[in-house]
C-alpha cells in the first residue's frame, strides 16, 4: 500500500502476531517499516486479541472480516 511515502514508517504493534505479519510485505517494503515504543511511533496496529474496545486514535486503515474488525492501523501522529 503506497499511502505513506516515508522511507522510514514508524509503528508499533499491540502483540506479536502485528509484528509477524510484517512477513507478508515485500522485501522493500518491509524495510521501510521499523517498530519503536508507542510515544515515538506514527502508526499503531491492534487485532483487539487482548484489548476489545474501541481505541481513543482516529482509524487509519482497517480490515473486517464478517463485519467485524479484525485488523485496524490508527495514525498517532
Amino acid at each position: 500500500m503506497e499511502v505513506d511515502p516515508s522511507d522510514e514508517i514508524l509503528v508499533t504493534a499491540v502483540n506479536y502476531p502485528g509484528k509477524s505479519n510484517l512477513a507478508i510485505l515485500p522485501k522493500e517494503e518491509r524495510k521501510r517499516i521499523q517498530f519503536v515504543p508507542m510515544d515515538e511511533a506514527t502508526y499503531f496496529m491492534t487485532n483487539y486479541r487482548t484489548h476489545p474496545d474501541d481505541y481513543p486514535y482516529p482509524s487509519f486503515y482497517k480490515i473486517k472480516v464478517n463485519g467485524n474488525t479484525i485488523q485496524e492501523i490508527f495514525k498517532l501522529k
